[in-house]
């Protein structure tokens, strides 16, 4: 009977912190945004400016029905992409708490319902990131980083995963220097499969046909 009576008193008192569930549901959705920026060891200003965009989209009540915890993350994700960071779908959806599929939706509401400056990510952005967590040394960077800049001029980077290309550039530049560098592992790297590192580097043959 205590034990019942201590629940009812527990549950009464985390009811009386908010006075509504819009109160309740912000302060969530704020403290799994702070969350989420901790793990990517991101900058406070990202913090800040995530908040900022998770509660616009509850302002225009685009939570309603919707996961609070996906808006989390989409809100980590486009702020993210608005300061034109190397920050992937993938990485973020890793520190969430739905899954990815959940936080792509939360995203592509957010982008349509708030017209978001999203910058378009180029191939080049991500060869850094990469190379530094595979261990590629500079020679083998600096030819990717070159391959990824011939390949936006050339146009391959549209409509396509331009994690993906980053990682093919890799795997391109690594052949002449015999480097133990496999598609496997740069697909976990860039978070696609290998067979996209595949086709991608298979485009990048082309590039001065």
């Amino acid at each position: 009977r205590k034990r019942r009576q201590l629940g009812r008193l527990r549950v009464q008192h985390s009811r009386s912190r908010w006075e509504t569930k819009a109160d309740r549901n912000l302060a969530v959705g704020l403290t799994e945004v702070r969350r989420i920026v901790g793990a990517l060891a991101l900058s406070n200003t990202i913090r800040d400016q995530a908040c900022h965009l998770f509660r616009q989209a509850q302002e225009e009540n685009l939570l309603l029905g919707r996961s609070i915890e996906a808006f989390a993350a989409a809100a980590v994700y486009a702020t993210c992409r608005c300061n034109d960071l190397p920050i992937g779908m993938g990485e973020v959806g890793k520190s969430a708490r739905v899954n990815r599929d959940r936080v792509d939706n939360a995203y592509t509401v957010m982008n349509r319902e708030l017209g978001l400056p999203a910058a378009v990510q180029s191939p080049s952005q991500y060869i850094p990131q990469f190379a530094t967590e595979l261990d590629v040394p500079d020679q083998i960077r600096r030819v990717a980083a070159d391959l990824a800049k011939r390949a936006t001029v050339a146009g391959l980077h549209n409509g396509r995963n331009p994690a993906g290309l980053a990682a093919a550039c890799l795997y391109e530049a690594a052949q002449p220097f015999e480097r133990n560098l496999s598609q496997r592992a740069l697909g976990e790297c860039a978070d696609v499969s290998a067979m996209t590192i595949r086709n991608r580097w298979r485009e990048l043959q082309n590039l001065d046909a």
